[in-house]
């Protein structure tokens, strides 16, 4: 950076004046922003920002920076604050906020209901683990057997699947198998094809892992 005495210390903020093909590094835990074009020559200014992390945390990977989800969330701090004498003050949130508020209430059931969407994928991806998991022996119950090439039955994987609270339900597996079975990654055996359960694969079926 060539123009080092422009540079502006003031109130605690680093103002860098604009230079075309000016790269600025900082750390990103700090406060920063693009502030307003003043006056510029010709064209129009483009900034690429770049984002170095040496480890990435669990709520940024969910919510990454500038995605869908952070713009959610930023709109969804910012409702929570109200202006007072001309500054953003954190008032918290009442149950009468949100009545008077239709734009919030509707914010935070799509916040809501994404949460629920992605903890429910989470949930088929664990649920499909444990299905492929049985049939290379990793159940102690098939002692140490691979069923890979003999199939298993669905009921038999309902029967090893223990549902309680804080797992899906067996009808939830069984759906999770049926949606297997329909992609591919589980096919049915010969006999097996003419089993259905109402709109879902029959308990009697037989099911193989599809070999890679």
């Amino acid at each position: 950076m060539n123009n080092v005495e422009k540079v502006v210390v003031k109130d605690g903020w680093v103002s860098i004046p604009y230079k075309f093909n000016q790269g600025i590094m900082h750390n990103g835990t700090l406060p920063h922003l693009s502030g307003p074009i003043i006056e510029i020559e010709e064209g129009k200014r483009v900034i690429v920002g770049f984002n170095v992390f040496g480890h990435v945390g669990e709520f940024v990977r969910k919510c990454p920076d500038h995605s869908d989800m952070f713009r959610r969330m930023v709109k969804l701090h910012r409702s929570m604050r109200k202006n007072v004498n001309g500054g953003l003050v954190s008032t918290g949130i009442q149950i009468d906020d949100l009545k008077k508020n239709k734009a919030l209430t509707k914010l935070l059931v799509l916040a809501k209901r994404q949460k629920e969407k992605d903890q429910w994928i989470e949930t088929r991806k664990e649920m499909t683990i444990w299905i492929i998991e049985q049939f290379h022996g990793n159940n102690p119950k098939d002692n140490g057997q691979n069923m890979s090439n003999s199939g298993i039955a669905v009921s038999d994987l309902l029967s090893k699947w223990k549902g309680g609270s804080k797992q899906p339900a067996k009808d939830d597996l069984h759906i999770q198998i049926h949606r297997m079975v329909k992609e591919g990654s589980l096919q049915l055996t010969e006999d097996s094809k003419n089993y259905h359960y109402g709109a879902l694969v029959g308990l009697d079926a037989v099911v193989l892992l599809k070999s890679s």
